[in-house]
């Protein structure tokens, strides 16, 4: 398995960042007796990696204080940077510079299972009528499924997103319910058809 390699390490006032090169990414290990996301300083060092690499995603986990709570560190930073990769196509606009661990919600239960061979059958029983329906036909159902579902199912907010009329967007989530035999309108459908969107999603991405 790939190692933890230690990259650099410096002093910022009270705060020891260690940086660790691991597998084709980074792991910034902050230490303080006492850790804010909001510190000016911890924004500053957070600005400082943007910089000197632009096209990275930052996932930050949540805060730990016991050394043993270290792997917990690494995988919630791992998570959350994974979903930043999905964000960049899908998600809010302006994309955040960095994404929380605390903040990706249902997607912490979702990476664990993602290979799994129940979740994965099921996301394709959904999403593969509709690949198959956007190849014969040259549409894009599934993009604007995907980008519904970033928009947490909310139609006024996917038409500025996809800068197209909202009856054309209902149009085609209204042929997505006929291929899929789920009406989006429907609450427990449109968490199916949200399941299986976010699966596929996660499918597509490299996780560390």
């Amino acid at each position: 398995p790939p190692q933890m390699t230690l990259e650099s390490q410096w002093c910022s006032d009270d705060w020891i960042p260690v940086l660790y090169r691991f597998a084709a990414g980074y792991f910034l290990i902050l230490t303080r007796d006492l850790i804010s996301v909001s510190d000016p300083e911890f924004q500053h060092i957070l600005g400082n990696i943007r910089e000197k690499y632009p096209d990275c995603q930052i996932g930050i986990s949540s805060v730990y204080y016991l050394p043993e709570n270290l792997c917990h560190t690494l995988r919630e930073s791992v998570y959350a940077s994974a979903i930043q990769q999905i964000e960049q196509s899908y998600g809010p606009i302006p994309v955040p510079e960095w994404t929380f661990y605390d903040s990706i919600g249902v997607y912490r239960a979702l990476i664990p299972l993602r290979d799994t061979e129940a979740v994965q059958t099921y996301m394709q029983r959904i999403i593969e009528p509709i690949i198959e329906f956007d190849a014969k036909n040259q549409s894009i159902l599934l993009d604007t499924l995907l980008n519904f579902i970033s928009c947490k199912g909310n139609l006024h907010l996917l038409t500025q997103k996809m800068n197209q009329h909202e009856n054309t967007l209902r149009y085609r989530l209204g042929k997505i319910s006929e291929i899929t035999a789920l009406n989006y309108r429907v609450s427990s459908n449109y968490e199916e058809l949200a399941f299986a969107a976010r699966i596929f999603l996660l499918s597509r991405i490299r996780i560390l």
